[in-house]
């Protein structure tokens, strides 16, 4: 294909579309004439609503700078310190954004999918619950897949274990007794 140019007079620039290059053609959609006199419209025509910036608009009345600046921290000028009041979960100690109902995703979930409470949580994470297994710190909870109840507290080790079992008894004691064999 031979590589035209744009057909406005004195302009040497590759055609885009109409036999325009993107210039004449964004003048053309916007003023419905591809004229030099009418102005090239601009993404940001006006300039943010912050006194003393003179980038364009971007967000919000803002350039990106403080936009971005007001999502982190909830101020334009980035004065204040940042704004957790409904951004982060309330649990306490944990700095994840929320994702419904006030929590963040990981504990949203461990309250909808297996109905244990706020101090279970807690607790669970502050290492004051013992594995139903071995004793050692527990960090998941154990649930039927079937019905969906929530069965108690296991270490990741025993959860694992579980889950390789099929939550199978009959397997767990052949394992049991596989192992008595072997010691």
């Amino acid at each position: 294909m031979a590589n035209l140019t744009c057909s406005v007079k004195d302009c040497d620039r590759k055609v885009k579309a109409r036999g325009w290059c993107a210039a004449h053609y964004e003048r053309w959609r916007f003023h419905g004439d591809v004229g030099a006199d009418a102005p090239i419209r601009k993404y940001g025509t006006k300039s943010c609503a912050v006194a003393g910036c003179d980038e364009d608009r971007r967000a919000r009345e803002w350039c990106m700078l403080h936009y971005k600046r007001w999502w982190k921290t909830g101020d334009v000028n980035g004065s204040r310190p940042v704004n957790k009041v409904g951004r982060r979960c309330r649990l306490p100690g944990c700095d994840r954004r929320v994702n419904a109902r006030g929590y963040c995703s990981a504990h949203y979930r461990k309250i909808r999918l297996y109905g244990i409470t706020v101090e279970q949580i807690e607790a669970l994470e502050a290492g004051r619950v013992e594995c139903e297994i071995c004793g050692r710190q527990a960090s998941d909870v154990d649930h039927c897949h079937v019905s969906g109840e929530t069965r108690g507290f296991l270490c990741n080790p025993c959860n694992r274990l579980l889950a390789a079992a099929r939550d199978d008894a009959a397997v767990l004691e052949s394992a049991a007794a596989y192992l008595a064999r072997l010691v």
